[in-house]
């Protein structure tokens, strides 16, 4: 549910068809934003930990919830402002 919700954020916000693609092409979308490394790994992990538990029928700990959702939501927060920060710009040039 979690990489779903994040999946969605990517296609909402930034017009990424993630919802329709792997992890890997997701990566190469996601890396395309300039967004500082930090936060491409947290999404990145939590995606691939994903993959694990769906694929290899992998079950995460508690504590790997825990870190999952952190993650998520730290990418959320760190790729909004991004967002927020791109649009002023766009804004500013078409001034």
């Amino acid at each position: 549910d979690l990489t779903d919700i994040a999946r969605e954020y990517l296609e909402g916000q930034f017009e990424i068809d993630a919802v329709e693609m792997t992890t890997d092409e997701i990566m190469d979308a996601v890396n395309k934003l300039n967004l500082n490394n930090l936060t491409k790994s947290k999404l990145q992990e939590t995606l691939t930990t994903a993959d694990f538990v769906k694929f290899a029928k992998a079950n995460p700990t508690a504590e790997q919830n825990k870190q999952s959702f952190s993650d998520i939501n730290n990418f959320v927060e760190d790729s909004y402002i991004y967002f927020q920060e791109e649009a002023k710009k766009k804004e500013e040039e078409s001034k």
